[in-house]
């Protein structure tokens, strides 16, 4: 996290991307502000797949960018990721979907809001910036909820 106590940034060491549409302050590529005078910065990625007895289950995403550490003026890239075709989809507060297995796999980039998914014993919230890797097309599969509404960016691949 970023943390401006008045004189300076505070900034940790980050490598990796910075979150996709959310907008920078002065010197702050893909920050946002929060209460307190922090920006958070970065995504989180996580993939929800079915294991062997068909339950859905999250774990950390992280996918293989080259290089590693950009050089000055450099991105560090990952491969290609073949899609079929992306679409906007919004929920409104209060909106969800009870349990059951995605019907293909998808990408799903959070843009504004907030969308709790959950399997048997885990909730994860995704908030603008985070990714999820959606894996779990078999099984009992995942439900959503949403308090506040959301929208995402949904790419599907084949």
């Amino acid at each position: 996290m970023w943390c401006w106590d008045g004189l300076t940034w505070q900034v940790p060491v980050v490598l990796g991307v910075f979150s996709p549409g959310w907008v920078g302050h002065v010197g702050l590529a893909g920050g946002i502000r929060l209460g307190g005078g922090c920006v958070r910065v970065g995504m989180t990625l996580r993939r929800l797949f079915a294991d062997e007895e068909g339950k859905a289950r999250f774990e950390s995403w992280e996918p293989a960018l080259s290089p590693e550490v950009p050089g000055p003026g450099e991105l560090s890239v990952s491969a290609p990721l073949p899609a079929v075709t992306a679409m906007v989809v919004r929920a409104p507060a209060g909106g969800g979907h009870p349990e059951q297995p995605e019907a293909g796999r998808r990408l799903v980039v959070v843009l504004s809001g907030e969308c709790e998914v959950i399997t048997g014993g885990e909730t994860v919230v995704g908030r603008p910036g985070d990714l999820l890797l959606v894996e779990d097309t078999t099984g009992i599969g995942h439900a959503s909820r949403t308090s506040t509404g959301f929208e995402a960016l949904m790419i599907v691949f084949p």
